[in-house]
């Protein structure tokens, strides 16, 4: 509590002390009834606080002098003060700051002149937030006439007073609106509308400027005709760009309002815009879209000098003005301004003072809730039920209404039963209102009623969601008809009548046509034609001339000799409301009822609102319509042409696309209008070609260039672009109209042309080179030759051009042989083949190759076999070129894998590497003929560009596939080969020829692994000629990748090699747990028993020592496994 509320509490107690205490209560006397002062006392002061308890938020009591001296949890559970808060005058802490004063005021008042007190401050809650609270308190004195204390009661009445300030607003808005539609009534030039509702808004308001835009979102402008500003400030009318009004115009686009309170806040406005804002003297700006059938029209803005907060009032209030606004624009010469009833738009609740009363329910013989009793009201009872409160307390339900209402007296059961209290929003049939109740239960079969009548906000809403459904409705619809069509259902259900028509009067032929109508379903059709004489008095024809609406209750009682002619179409009453004047006739807006009617000065008011707002969209409709039609030749054209058809105005920003262009870009209007186009054109022509076009706006002359664009899948095709300048009808020029042609397919045959002769160049030059290369060494022989000693030197020499010879002989074989292939000349010797022999041949032609560049080899098989019919020389020539051009595109020391799998019926081969990789460029060429990678110089030449084309070529002829892949540059590459797959039983099994004479290892395949070329070599010759397929090796890792290719049923290892020695091997072929009939045999020179221990223990099935006995080699080849698993043994 700040000082100076420290100071009144002082001044308060020391006012008690100087006011002394106050007298004690006699001796209680007896009262009347044989009650004592006293228990009178206690009795009156029992009923206030079960009254205050069902009323009030919390209920307290002070001592004589105002002072809280005793606890009360009601008031710390509403307030959150803790009792030694509370205690004294704790209650000053718990009242808002900028009330305190007044509050203690008041109470020191009260206390002072012993009379009640009463008076509404904010009050903390115990959520911390503030809430209006009504305050009152009376003091009880005792038989003696002494105060004895003060007993009070808190009331939240924050809805209330919330309810007031909405009301107070609304007031002020209806006030504002309907000012806004005397001003505006009388006019009929669409400027001076527009500037005489941004005068009103902004001198309301108190804003600097206020201007009305209609939008043409198509060409990207804006007309300011008047706006309003200031006075000494200058007027900034004209035609603008959306962007030159809005710092952030794609959000009015949207249809969202733009609410900017300092335009130097860089969080609300990009930077630029704020400054150039700030430069014109806007600091703070709202505007308002109008967005009508889902496109920009107009918009409503203000804006201040100074930055600014702007208030949901503020902003609610620009809101409904530029409604206004657009419906009197867009009625232009014809409307008559709404007048607005101050007794339609009265306040909704004239007094927010709640109607109490205490009820007791009345139950039949079987204990039913049939009724109840009223046991106590309150004054504002008898107001908000409309009826005089007098005799009623006693008397029941039934007995004040003769309508019954069950539902009510079911409501009052349920709270009584539940014990729980009840809020909801009730309507009594009886008295037709609503009401909104807060029901509380007050013991046995009691209950007591806090209730607010809130028919007037009920019937309010009901209005205001009528005129926001006709609103939408009207304005969805695209034609005249349709527009009173939806009109006419709408005003039909909500005022219950079944016409409602447009008329159109010709005063001076004597006739009326009905333009469109809407009756309800079995009302007779309306007549096309009519003869105003037999409709129509001459009273009826003098309101109609000066503008005024005319409401008859009952056609037969108000005179009309026409009677006869509206029973025929079965309308007794009607409301007739003049619209605008077309020429020399008068157009009229009907709503008209079968039955009697007497109408209400608010529903006529309404009828007349709701039908202003019909009157102007038909006629906008009507304005749409004649527009559609005018554009609607041209965009027949334009839309039929199978061209790209566009529009640039002066500026370069586009105006028009057809839709072949928005279907060829996949982009949509909005995209590219204004410079959104530059977006279609490829960024390294953009400059060139914007600056062309620029060129051809400025000196308004055609243009024609080439240009790439991008299209709906993303791809860039080539397009040729023309235009001419363009001008309108009366010579303005407009900017440019252009039409673009796809010419892809002609650029990319030049294109393709122009490819196939660099790569012919290419492919000749690299061929030059590798005939060049044998012909050197050749030209340089037959110089030896011709020398003296040429003779001695001749063996060497021929030699030598033997082998260049050969090399050229090699190069015309491969020439030929790609030829041959790609004319289809060959035929291939198929029969099934178990795929892993291939590969096994093809890794072991490449595998010089690769160790020569010290590659890793990997190879991942199936355990399954894999059959494929196939020529077994042509598939090889596939697997080795895939091999070599991964060992020649690869770093030295890099990582080579070769798998094979079975998908889906086919046999998938692949073989990946980690070299240089492939361009995305370059991918999709790399089969086609001379084709050659970019390598770079260090690496040397590549090869002729044929390779791999014989390799799509021979996959294609044994039915299969092949692609590559390739992440990019530096990140390797990917071959992958499809091969329909045979079943495993299609291979016939080889003749069992191992004890045949002469060849006792026949069928035996053997992998021989020793970094000893010269031993590994001649004991591979020796196996093989003793019948067995052996094959040799001379690293661990060569022998590991090329193990599940020729899945062998012997292996022969050297246990001294380098990197990876014998044990190493024997362990991760054990480890590896996919070879396990194989018999490995170590041959070694260690053969100490520790030696053949640990290959025991390395997983070796035998251990022989060089020089190897080869009749003992011989019996374990041929003996091996013939039981299914090999024999260990130590030999």
């Amino acid at each position: 509590m700040g000082p100076e509320l420290e100071s009144i509490r002082g001044d308060m107690e020391r006012g008690s002390e100087q006011r002394g205490t106050v007298a004690e209560p006699a001796d209680a006397a007896v009262a009347p009834g044989g009650l004592s002062a006293p228990e009178v006392l206690r009795e009156s002061e029992e009923r206030f606080r079960a009254l205050a308890e069902g009323l009030a938020q919390a209920v307290w009591e002070t001592d004589a002098l105002g002072r809280v001296v005793t606890d009360s949890p009601s008031w710390r559970a509403y307030t959150g003060q803790s009792l030694e808060q509370w205690l004294g005058y704790g209650w000053i802490d718990a009242t808002h700051p900028d009330d305190r004063a007044h509050a203690l005021s008041l109470w020191q008042q009260a206390i002072a002149a012993r009379r009640g007190f009463n008076s509404e401050f904010r009050m903390r809650k115990a959520d911390g937030s503030w809430s209006w609270t009504n305050v009152r308190a009376v003091p009880l004195f005792d038989a003696s006439g002494n105060l004895h204390k003060w007993l009070g009661m808190s009331l939240d009445i924050d809805d209330r007073r919330r309810a007031q300030e909405a009301l107070r607003e609304h007031a002020a808005r209806q006030e504002f609106m309907l000012a806004l539609s005397d001003a505006l009534r009388p006019l009929a030039d669409a400027a001076a509308i527009e500037q005489v509702a941004c005068r009103l808004l902004a001198e309301r308001l108190g804003a600097s400027r206020a201007y009305y835009a209609e939008c043409n979102i198509k060409e990207g402008t804006c007309i300011v005709r008047r706006d309003y500003v200031r006075a000494g400030a200058a007027s900034q009318g004209g035609m603008f760009r959306l962007g030159d009004l809005c710092p952030v115009p794609a959000r009015l686009a949207n249809g969202q309002m733009l609410v900017i309170y300092d335009t130097l806040d860089g969080s609300m406005v990009p930077s630029r815009a704020g400054a150039r804002c700030a430069a014109a003297g806007v600091r703070a700006q709202a505007t308002v879209p109008l967005v009508k059938g889902g496109e920009l029209v107009a918009t409503l803005s203000l804006s201040q000098d100074t930055p600014r907060n702007w208030t949901l009032f503020e902003l609610s209030l620009l809101q409904e003005t530029a409604e206004r606004t657009w419906s009197a624009v867009a009625r232009a010469h014809a409307e008559v301004a709404l007048r607005e009833s101050e007794a339609r738009y009265r306040s909704l609740f004239e007094s927010m003072d709640q109607g109490y009363a205490l009820g007791e329910l009345v139950r039949d013989a079987q204990g039913e809730a049939v009724d109840y009793r009223l046991l106590e009201i309150n004054p504002s009872w008898g107001r908000l039920l409309g009826m005089s409160a007098e005799g009623v307390v006693g008397q029941t339900r039934n007995e004040l209404w003769p309508v019954k209402d069950e539902q009510a007296v079911r409501m009052y059961a349920e709270v009584v039963a539940s014990g729980q209290p009840l809020r909801r929003e009730y309507f009594a049939p009886a008295l037709g209102r609503w009401y909104d109740l807060h029901v509380l239960p007050r013991g046995v079969d009691r209950f007591a009623v806090l209730f607010d009548d809130i028919s007037a906000r009920k019937r309010n809403e009901a209005k205001l969601a009528f005129l926001a459904d006709l609103g939408d409705a009207v304005s969805e619809a695209a034609s005249e008809s349709e527009v009173v069509a939806a009109a006419g259902q709408r005003v039909g259900a909500f005022f219950g009548v079944q016409h409602f028509y447009l008329i159109e009067l010709d005063e001076a032929a004597g006739t009326a046509d009905i333009a469109y109508s809407w009756q309800a379903e079995g009302m007779p059709p309306l007549p096309a034609h009519l003869t105003i004489a037999l409709f129509e008095s001459e009273q009826f024809a003098r309101a109609v001339a000066v503008g005024k609406t005319v409401a008859v209750g009952d056609v037969r009682a108000s005179g009309h000799s026409v009677a006869a002619s509206y029973d025929q179409l079965r309308i007794r009453s009607y409301v007739k409301v003049p619209l605008y004047r077309q020429g020399r006739r008068s157009v009229l807006a009907v709503v008209a009822a079968s039955e009697p009617r007497d109408w209400k000065a608010d529903e006529i008011e309404l009828i007349r609102e709701c039908v202003q707002r019909v009157g102007a969209r038909v006629q906008k409709a009507r304005a749409e319509a004649a527009l559609r039609e005018s554009e609607a030749r041209f965009r027949a054209l334009a839309e039929a042409s199978p061209a790209l058809i566009w529009q640039l105005g002066p500026d370069g920003g586009a105006m028009y696309f057809n839709q072949r262009y928005l279907d060829v870009t996949g982009m949509s209007v909005s995209e590219l209008l204004d410079n959104g186009w530059h977006q279609v054109i490829h960024p390294d022509d953009l400059q060139t070609y914007a600056a062309a076009a620029d060129e051809a706006l400025q000196q308004r002359k055609p243009f024609q260039m080439r240009v790439r664009c991008k299209v709906h899948d993303g791809q860039w095709h080539w397009f040729e672009s023309s235009a001419m300048p363009w001008f309108s009808d009366d010579g303005q020029y407009r900017g440019l109209v252009g039409i673009s042609i796809d010419v892809t397919e002609a650029v990319l045959a030049e294109e393709s042309l122009r490819e196939a002769d660099r790569r012919k160049d290419e492919f000749l030059a690299t061929l030059a080179h590798e005939l060049r290369n044998p012909l050197a060494p050749i030209s340089n022989a037959v110089h030896l030759l011709r020398q003296p000693d040429g003779r001695r030197r001749a063996d060497r020499i021929v030699e030598m051009v033997g082998r260049q010879v050969q090399q050229i002989v090699r190069l015309v074989d491969d020439l030929m042989e790609v030829s041959r292939i790609t004319r289809g000349k060959i035929e291939l010797e198929r029969r099934p083949l178990a795929l892993g022999e291939v590969l096994a041949a093809a890794v072991e032609t490449s595998l010089p190759a690769i160790e020569q560049a010290s590659h890793r080899l990997e190879v991942a098989l199936p355990d399954e076999p894999l059959v494929v019919a196939g020529d077994r020389v042509r598939l090889t020539q596939v697997f080795t070129n895939l091999l070599n051009n991964a060992a020649r595109y690869t770093d030295r020391g890099g990582r080579i894998c070769v798998g094979a799998r079975r998908e889906e019926g086919w046999a998938v081969i692949t073989v990946r590497d980690n070299g240089m990789g492939i361009a995305p460029e370059q991918l999709p060429h790399v089969f086609e003929m001379f084709v050659q990678l970019h390598r770079p110089a260090s690496r040397g030449p590549g090869g002729l560009g044929i390779g791999l084309t014989m390799v799509r070529n021979l996959v294609e002829m044994h039915g299969g596939q092949v692609e590559a892949s390739s992440a990019g540059p530096g990140q390797g590459s990917e071959f992958r080969v499809r091969l329909p797959l045979l079943a495993p039983d299609a291979l016939s099994p080889p003749a069992d020829t191992r004890h045949q004479a002469g060849a006792p290892l026949a069928g035996r395949r053997v992998l021989i692994v020793d970094d000893n070329r010269d031993a590994a070599d001649s004991l591979s010759l020796l196996l093989a000629s003793k019948g067995a397929d052996a094959k040799a090796v001379y690293d661990g890792e060569s022998g590991l990748a090329l193990l599940p290719i020729l899945r062998p049923h012997v292996l022969v290892l050297d246990i001294g090699m380098p990197r990876l020695n014998g044990h190493e091997v024997a362990r991760r072929v054990r480890d590896s747990g996919r070879f396990p009939g194989l018999c490995i045999i170590a041959l070694t020179g260690w053969g100490q028993q520790a030696d053949r221990q640990q290959s025991r223990i390395s997983g070796f099935d035998h251990h022989l020592t060089k020089p190897v006995d080869l009749a003992s080699l011989e019996r374990l080849i041929a003996d091996c496994g013939q039981d299914g698993e090999p024999n260990r043994s130590s030999s």
